[in-house]
């Protein structure tokens, strides 16, 4: 008997992503378990992200808004999203090909997590013996706590915490774990690395000074919050901290 898998949504938001975007795409088609749906959010891009998307082949989402920044692409795809199981990929990172299948049997556990953390592997231009540049892993694989793209949720876990907040043009998935732990949702972790995260130069998370004063900003306001809630906060530290599996 053929087993049910809930349907799965996974979001992408790209903004001048098109040298990456198909190699994004491909990482999907590659999970061991299928993706129902898959809503690619093009937040104003002005390269060729949109034939790149239209050449992906039918069964891809794909929907175009003016420029407003990475968290609220992925408000329009969590809006649009149909799937029981929710899941991201930014358009310059990729998963690995057992992604799914080591984090969904989790999720659904008698555990009931709300969310399924994972290890992320940054990957990096190098090169090869043979002469050749490519992504390759570079450095140690690290816990991604405040990770969409290394995570996968819940749907309903999204009508509790709410929406990331789009006025972020970066840390908005910090202040929306932060939110999730302060209203005690259950997470829990694998211990394989579930996303490749490409460093090169367009990377926003590069941008230091806009990094800080969002993850500053993120803090405060959590601070705020359960100053004003009194709440307990589970701390870092009670997450399973396990080591991670090398994907090469």
């Amino acid at each position: 008997m053929e087993h049910r898998y809930p349907s799965i949504s996974v979001i992408i938001p790209v903004f001048n992503g098109a040298p990456f975007l198909a190699e994004a795409v491909a990482s999907i088609h590659a999970q061991q378990i299928p993706v129902n749906e898959i809503i690619i959010v093009d937040d104003g891009s002005t390269d060729e992200t949109a034939a790149v998307a239209a050449g992906l082949g039918k069964g891809l989402r794909y929907i175009y808004q003016p420029n407003q920044g990475p968290h609220a692409a992925q408000n329009t795809g969590l809006a649009l999203a149909q799937g029981e199981v929710i899941a991201f990929l930014d358009a310059d990172d990729r998963w690995p090909t057992d992604k799914l299948s080591v984090q969904l049997p989790l999720l659904l556990s008698d555990l009931h997590p709300a969310i399924v953390l994972g290890f992320l592997q940054y990957i990096r231009l190098r090169e090869t013996a043979g002469g050749k540049c490519e992504y390759l892993p570079f450095l140690e694989p690290f816990f991604g706590a405040n990770c969409f793209g290394a995570a996968l949720f819940r749907r309903e876990t999204f009508a509790k915490v709410g929406q990331l907040d789009g006025a972020m043009t970066c840390g908005g998935d910090v202040d929306w774990f932060l939110r999730a732990r302060e209203q005690g949702l259950v997470m829990a972790a694998v211990s394989s690395v579930t996303l490749f995260y490409r460093l090169h130069p367009g990377n926003i998370t590069r941008h230091k000074t806009q990094r800080d004063h969002f993850l500053l900003q993120a803090l405060k306001q959590s601070l705020d919050r359960r100053r004003a809630s009194d709440r307990k906060v589970a701390d870092l530290s009670e997450l399973p901290r396990p080591r991670p599996d090398r994907r090469k």
